[in-house]
């Protein structure tokens, strides 16, 4: 640990964090680092408000901490939390602990909302919409990011006027009602499975013409992302399923 950050090491967010590293180093400032493929809390740490709150005090210490390398590193995990997670607070999710002082703006009042910052300052230079899929590829498991589909209905309809285990094409629609398609779906493939191995991620690509009124969208096998331990799932930045 450097000694300047050894202060640290009693946070209460900072010690109940948990990692495991990316299999192959990368190269930062010039050295061969260990970056973690994905960041959460301790299984150990349960949802007891006493534990919530010694987290949440933590992260509000680092964010007002006097080291702006501190800030940053806090800041960041604040878009962490919300990339991986959206902003649902399930259990084991990040974004559950992000301080209410921050969200409000009043830690810092630039700070307006999550999809300002996506849109306003990752998207310089390139394409912010990619983060979307990252986060679908991430909360696969999340229905209120990723609608699951049935290839099937109940009363024996298909969803699916096309399909195969790489692209699916979904029924008509009409045509205004493009805007309101679902960006991504979850499609259960092994029927007789009970695991995320059962189920494809498919993202939404464009429309294929139907008729003058209607389209059928067009959707695209996406890999799942996510780490699965001891019966706990964390999707988040991790290796692909």
């Amino acid at each position: 640990m450097n000694p300047a950050y050894k202060r640290l090491a009693s946070n209460g967010l900072i010690r109940q964090l948990y990692s495991i590293t990316e299999e192959d180093p990368k190269v930062l400032h010039d050295e061969l680092t260990e970056l973690p493929a994905f960041i959460t809390v301790l299984d150990s740490v349960d949802s007891s408000k006493i534990n919530s709150d010694a987290l949440i005090d933590g992260w509000e210490d680092l964010l007002k901490d006097e080291d702006k390398y501190v800030r940053a590193f806090a800041q960041d995990l604040v878009i962490y939390a919300f990339m991986t997670s959206g902003e649902f607070k399930g259990w084991s999710k990040l974004f559950k602990y992000v301080p209410a002082s921050w969200i409000t703006g009043e830690i810092n009042p630039d700070y307006t909302s999550y999809a300002t910052y996506i849109e306003n300052i990752l998207s310089g230079g390139y394409d912010y919409r990619k983060h979307f899929d990252d986060i679908a590829a991430n909360c696969f498991g999340d229905i209120s990011i990723v609608e699951s589909v049935p290839v099937v209905n109940k009363d024996k309809s298909s969803n699916f006027i096309d399909a195969n285990t790489v692209c699916k094409i979904g029924r008509p629609v009409d045509v205004s009602e493009m805007d309101s398609t679902k960006p991504y779906i979850l499609v259960k493939q092994d029927m007789n499975g009970r695991n995320t191995d059962a189920y494809n991620l498919y993202k939404l690509i464009g429309f294929k013409s139907e008729s003058e009124d209607s389209v059928a969208p067009v959707y695209i096998r996406m890999k799942k992302r996510g780490y699965s331990r001891k019966n706990n799932n964390i999707y988040e930045y991790g290796w692909d399923f």
